[in-house]
Formats: structure tokens, C-alpha cells, sequence
């Protein structure tokens, strides 16, 4: 039987106001835009993470998607990262935090040609959109360079809790959550957004090298950063 291990793991009042716009803007790319409730806060900038409500309809009115849909929570994506269609890319850089927005976007800006789900080709689609809140990502804990141990592979590991209880070894079943980044920092991934942690068998490559090596080095319970 696969013995189960718990190991977190870590990978080195909306509020609206003002008034709209006034009438649909296009930029050069074909976007088309209207502030209905202008926000306070600042516009999010490329990296930043944005948690944003939607609805989606196409020309005719039929909703394809919502935010608003039982059980669905606000969506979140990153400025910039190429995860959601480039015309939403483009539209909530120009709103401030807070605010709401009807958005117009040409195929080109969208899916194209292909079809999508409840969406045929060369659709344009329709959005109204309300940043709700630029995210601000956590960081990584400051540890010295001396503090790290290295192994025989290269990888650099500083336990920040030890944990308790015995290490996983190879077949074993471990439960992880992780925050990625850039070694210069930039925010890539929290595994907590999604709730629950991630299972990984032990040695059976299932993840990338330093992974398997590194949640070896750990104890359940355990919080370790790695490079």
C-alpha cells in the first residue's frame, strides 16, 4: 500500500465609483471599449495578476461563459502572460482598478476562425468585464546565500520549517503545495489559489527533476525553498 505524505512546498470591498466614459472608444488594434463604472485604483501593468468578474455573449446576445455562473468564482490571469485572448490582454490594462467595463472584441483579437465552444468562428464577442483587484503576488522568503545546501546534482535547498515525521521515498504518494517564481523574483504560481494540494508518486517522474529530488530532502509538515 502507497503510505500518504502532506507536504507543503515552496518552490523559491470592491469598491467603484465615478462616473463612464461616455460611448465606445476603439484602439489601433480594433478594440472597442466604454468605462460603464470608472474605479480608483491603478491600472495593472505587464505581470501583474488580475482577478476580474465577466460575462461573455456573442452579437446576438447568447452568453457563451460567466463569472457569475453558480459555483464559479472570479477569474484570475496574468498581463501579458499570452493565457487569455488578446484582446482582453490589451482591454484591462486601459481600466483602472475597480472599475467596469463593456468591451467589443474583432475575431482578430479573439479566437479567429477557429471554433470554440459556444462560439463559432470569426465571432466577435462581447464582454462586460469589472477588474475586481490587482493582485499583488507574494514573495519569496530572503535567505542567504550561505544558508543554502547544495546537493551532488546542484540543487540548492533551504528548509524554512522542518517538519516532522519520516521522509518520502520512491512509489510513496506526496501531497504538495507550492508559490513558484523567477530566479529574479517574478511571480509564476500559487498552488493555494486552486485549494487543494498537488499529488506527486515519488521517482516516477511525474514532475521535473529537482522536484523529485527536493521533496526527498522534506519532512511532512515541512516548508522548504528550493533553487
Amino acid at each position: 500500500m502507497k503510505r500518504l505524505i502532506w507536504l507543503p512546498l515552496l518552490l523559491a470591498a470592491l469598491f467603484v465609483s465615478g462616473c463612464g466614459s461616455g460611448g465606445l472608444q476603439t484602439t489601433d488594434s480594433g478594440l472597442q471599449y466604454e468605462i460603464l463604472t470608472e474605479g480608483e485604483g491603478p491600472m495593472p501593468n505587464e505581470g501583474d495578476r488580475v482577478r476580474v468578474d465577466y460575462t461573455g455573449t456573442l452579437e446576438d446576445g447568447t452568453e457563451f461563459d460567466s463569472s457569475h455562473q453558480p459555483g464559479r468564482e472570479p477569474f484570475e490571469f496574468v498581463i501579458g502572460s499570452g493565457s487569455v485572448i488578446a484582446g482582453w490582454d490589451e482591454a484591462l490594462r486601459l481600466l483602472p482598478e475597480g472599475s467596469t467595463a463593456k468591451l467589443v472584441i474583432p475575431p482578430d483579437l479573439a479566437y479567429g476562425a477557429a471554433d470554440r465552444p459556444g462560439i463559432p468562428g470569426n465571432s466577435t464577442l462581447l464582454f462586460e468585464v469589472e477588474l475586481l483587484e490587482i493582485v499583488v503576488p507574494p514573495e519569496p522568503a530572503a535567505v542567504d546565500d550561505g544558508d543554502y545546501e547544495v546537493t551532488d546534482s546542484g540543487l540548492r535547498y533551504h528548509h524554512l520549517s522542518e517538519g516532522s515525521g519520516d521522509m518520502p521515498v520512491e512509489g510513496e504518494i506526496a501531497y504538495i503545495h507550492y508559490v513558484g517564481w523567477i530566479q529574479d523574483g517574478m511571480f509564476l504560481i500559487d498552488s493555494h489559489e486552486g485549494g487543494q494540494p498537488t499529488p506527486i508518486v515519488i521517482g516516477q517522474n511525474q514532475v521535473i527533476a529537482g522536484w523529485d529530488e527536493g521533496v526527498q530532502l522534506m519532512r511532512p509538515g515541512g516548508v522548504t525553498q528550493f533553487i
